[in-house]
């Protein structure tokens, strides 16, 4: 399954590639001041792929909060948060906002993440995430 993701604004978009079906694609709603207030919706798929496109590089927010262990992606043009990508050496990893592409509507299962370590958090993205692309241009 491909699954297309876009900003409003059309400046960052994502092809996520999955062997996953609508049936078993369950996004997360994290608990945490971010996701709740972007109202985010995300999913990952460790055995998938996704190519993040960065149409003007400028436009691209890159915010990390927290512990400070990922990029938080947001376009800095229409304010949409894309997703989080982790980089490790040469690995990267991303979770997608299902909020900007036609699965919006799917429900998605509160998370919490707040009893993790520093330590347990990168181990849990860098298996559970999405192996990741980021072209950034412009």
């Amino acid at each position: 399954m491909r699954i297309h993701g876009l900003c409003h604004c059309g400046n960052i978009s994502f092809a996520f590639e999955t062997k996953e079906t609508l049936p078993t694609i369950a996004p997360r709603a994290c608990d945490c001041s971010f996701c709740t207030m972007h109202a985010a919706q995300c999913y990952s798929d460790p055995h998938g792929s996704v190519l993040i496109d960065v149409r003007e590089g400028t436009l691209l927010q890159r915010y990390r909060f927290g512990e400070r262990t990922a990029d938080f992606l947001l376009c800095r043009s229409c304010g949409a948060y894309a997703g989080a990508v982790i980089t490790q050496g040469d690995v990267q990893r991303a979770t997608l906002n299902l909020r900007l592409t036609p699965l919006r509507d799917v429900p998605a299962a509160p998370v919490s993440y707040r009893s993790e370590t520093r330590d347990e958090r990168i181990a849990r993205r860098l298996a559970r995430w999405t192996p990741a692309r980021l072209v950034i241009k412009g």
